[in-house]
């Protein structure tokens, strides 16, 4: 999602510094060290700070926003550069996002009910921003005979969800697109002729 929001931005004329998240073999063994601060993911957002110290931008963005600190956020806003978050899972993680959303300047929302439940739990400013299409992934294709199921479904994991996903599986062809990893053993568990289609997804099969 972030690689999409970025070359959306590029194509209207901004200039992006992106910045990855993923922890390096080196940053965890630092986050191990005895005398490290008490910072979430100390060793990253350190990182973080250089790279925005390098970059000065005219705007700090960031999606989903768990791993940026609120040491990296206040050095920023000590700094003049307003941050600016878009929580592109919610309600799901709604509790979990509105404990960080207070030191952003700007909250984003997925969810067109969540803005004013941000404000309410201390937010500065809170907007509703809705996901879109990228016309060279979302596009018409030829249906392929190998996609072929009675029920697709394309989205994050939440308890909710498998639960809707197990009270399918078993009576249609049901294939599961997105981030579910482990999750998904417990599906296929229900059913041993369970396939695991192209791209990590899977396809259950209807007995």
């Amino acid at each position: 999602m972030g690689r999409f929001t970025a070359e959306a931005l590029r194509e209207l004329g901004h200039d992006m510094t992106l910045f990855d998240y993923a922890p390096t073999p080196l940053d965890k063994v630092r986050d191990r060290l005895p005398w490290q601060p008490a910072e979430d993911k100390a060793a990253v957002n350190r990182r973080l700070r250089k790279a925005v110290e390098a970059a000065r931008p005219d705007l700090f963005l960031t999606l989903f926003g768990f791993d940026v600190s609120r040491e990296s956020l206040h050095w920023m806003r000590s700094r003049k550069i307003p941050s600016a978050c878009w929580w592109i899972n919610d309600p799901f993680q709604f509790q979990r996002s509105a404990r960080k959303a207070p030191c952003y300047d700007f909250v984003f929302s997925n969810s067109s009910v969540c803005p004013g439940q941000y404000l309410e739990a201390g937010a500065p400013h809170a907007d509703f921003l809705p996901t879109a299409c990228s016309p060279g992934v979302h596009r018409t294709r030829a249906p392929e005979e190998r996609y072929r199921c009675d029920v697709c479904f394309a989205g994050d994991w939440s308890a909710r969800r498998e639960s809707m996903m197990e009270a399918l599986v078993g009576r249609f062809r049901v294939r599961i697109f997105g981030p579910w990893s482990e999750k998904l053993g417990r599906l296929e568990a229900r059913d041993s002729s369970a396939l695991r289609g192209a791209g990590g997804d899977r396809l259950l099969p209807r007995p």
